[in-house]
């Protein structure tokens, strides 16, 4: 298995990406729904603010976002339409501006192995993936999102989480990935009754880094055996585990730092235009990172434990890789 992808990527890259405003059908969204967003990400960014300043030992990004704060109170008691319109532009500049020095401040001030931090993992789901997603399913599902954010639903997510069998959500990965790469086989098996609530697009996001490792390994050996998908069900809790016989991590080099951002097992460094990643989050139903961005594993493991479960590796060296997901099937999230 691969472990992540690529290229250790720059602040300003990886700012520029975790803040980028949606372009979307970004007016297509109603007042209260744009509220909705905003809030959301004000409330998933605050934490992580505590934490940079805890570390920093000052309170200057709990100042930036009480900036931020203050303007979204304005934008809720707006006297009229342009009023609004001026006020969320201001808003959303700002959160994204105090957002990009806040992940400036996570890399600089926050070391490398302070990303096991359980809070912190968290925040960053929201910070660099959660914004796209929330913005998607509001988009798709915008009555729903304006009658809950009127009657004063805390979260995007509540509203967007839906109640599905796992397998069709899974098949649908796997479909894809046979389109591209037809060569490799894919197999299931397990629990193929299995149901959870969740946040569908997320859950497939994270399958999909998983089985694209697994399939980006199996390419590289000349002769390979099948992956196998298998899916389990226990005590609320979902399993699903992505086994490759690709030849496995060395456990001394590669192994301990497979699930660390920007860590990559490639011998080559890739060129990436970051300005093009936006464009790929917007590209369909099932998305992931081009392989080359050391970015595949970590997000993966980051949307695993925002749904409260977790990514684990486990590898023989010289036979092969498991990689297990798991999170809770009735939706509860990590964190408080």
């Amino acid at each position: 298995m691969v472990a992540g992808a690529g290229q250790q990527i720059t602040l300003k890259q990886l700012a520029n990406f975790a803040t980028a405003k949606p372009t979307h059908h970004i007016a297509n969204l109603g007042a209260v729904a744009l509220h909705a967003v905003l809030r959301s990400r004000l409330a998933a960014l605050q934490p992580l603010a505590a934490l940079v300043d805890q570390q920093r030992g000052s309170p200057t990004s709990k100042n930036r976002f009480g900036h931020c704060s203050h303007k979204l109170t304005l934008l809720q008691g707006a006297p009229d339409h342009v009023s609004w319109q001026q006020t969320f532009g201001e808003t959303e500049r700002c959160l994204r501006h105090n957002a990009a020095e806040l992940v400036h401040d996570l890399i600089t001030v926050a070391p490398q192995r302070d990303c096991e931090n359980y809070q912190l993992q968290r925040s960053l789901v929201h910070a660099a993936v959660g914004t796209h997603l929330c913005v998607r399913d509001i988009i798709e599902q915008q009555g729903r999102v304006s009658r809950a954010a009127a009657s004063g639903a805390d979260s995007v997510d509540s509203v967007v989480m839906q109640h599905a069998h796992v397998q069709p959500l899974l098949d649908a990965v796997v479909s894809a990935v046979r389109e591209t790469h037809p060569n490799v086989a894919i197999e299931m098996r397990g629990d193929t009754k299995a149901t959870a609530t969740c946040v569908p697009w997320q859950l497939q996001v994270a399958f999909m880094e998983l089985l694209s490792n697994a399939v980006e390994a199996s390419r590289q050996m000349e002769h390979h055996s099948p992956i196998r998908v298998t899916v389990s069900s226990r005590r609320g809790q979902i399993g699903i585990q992505v086994s490759d016989g690709a030849g496995g991590l060395e456990p001394g080099e590669v192994l301990p730092h497979a699930l660390l951002l920007g860590y990559s097992t490639r011998s080559r460094e890739v060129e990436v235009d970051f300005p093009s990643l936006m464009g790929l989050l917007e590209a369909g139903p099932v998305r992931t990172w081009p392989a080359g961005l050391g970015m595949g594993l970590p997000v993966a493991r980051l949307h695993a434990r925002y749904m409260g479960g977790d990514v684990v590796l486990g590898s023989v060296f010289g036979m092969g890789t498991d990689a297990l997901m798991t999170f809770c099937s009735q939706g509860s999230r990590g964190g408080g």
